[in-house]
Parts: C-alpha cells; sequence; structure tokens
C-alpha cells in the first residue's frame, strides 16, 4: 500500500471512529436530558450518570481526531520522543527517558 493510500484508510478508520463513539455520547446526553430524574433499571445507575459518561464520550471523540492532527512544534517532538533535558528548564521526570 502507498504513503497516500495508508494515509486515506488513516484517516477513513479515525473518522468513522470518532464518529461513532461522539454520536453514542450525544445521544447518551440526549436520553438524560428527555428524563434526568430515573434509573437505568438493569444496571440502578442513576440517570446523571449516563448523561457525564456521555459528554466524556463526545469529548474523547474530539480528542482522538484532534490528537491525530499533525503538529510542528520541537519542543513536543522533544518530548515525546525523551530528548529533553533538565538543564533546558524541562520536568526532572523526563531527564531518564
Amino acid at each position: 500500500m502507498t504513503t497516500k493510500g495508508k494515509k486515506i484508510a488513516y484517516w477513513t478508520t479515525t473518522g468513522l471512529i470518532a464518529f461513532f463513539i461522539g454520536s453514542g455520547g450525544v445521544a447518551q446526553v440526549a436520553q438524560y436530558l428527555g428524563n434526568p430524574h430515573g434509573v437505568v433499571p438493569i444496571l440502578r445507575y442513576p440517570m446523571y450518570f449516563f448523561g457525564i459518561l456521555g459528554i466524556w464520550k463526545a469529548l474523547g471523540a474530539i480528542a482522538s481526531a484532534v490528537y491525530s492532527l499533525p503538529i510542528d512544534k520541537p519542543s513536543l517532538d522533544a518530548l515525546l520522543n525523551g530528548k529533553m533535558r533538565i538543564d533546558q528548564g524541562q520536568s526532572p521526570g523526563l531527564a531518564g527517558r
């Protein structure tokens, strides 16, 4: 598979996963807004718990799509590759990596 084909496949699957997770989260929030005072019969959890989960699912879908975008910052690259040094003012927890 060529590089262009890999990019198309990557973005297609990332977009589909983000869409399905995000739409599920929005549906959970809408269900909560329709009946905020109730209990899920099988699990016996209050409905507000599923509203909170729905919000986090929608935010997670956004984060998964945004995290996939390219970022051209040398300091972020150094952080992710573990090449930061203590004398550059970074956290000492990253020095041994």
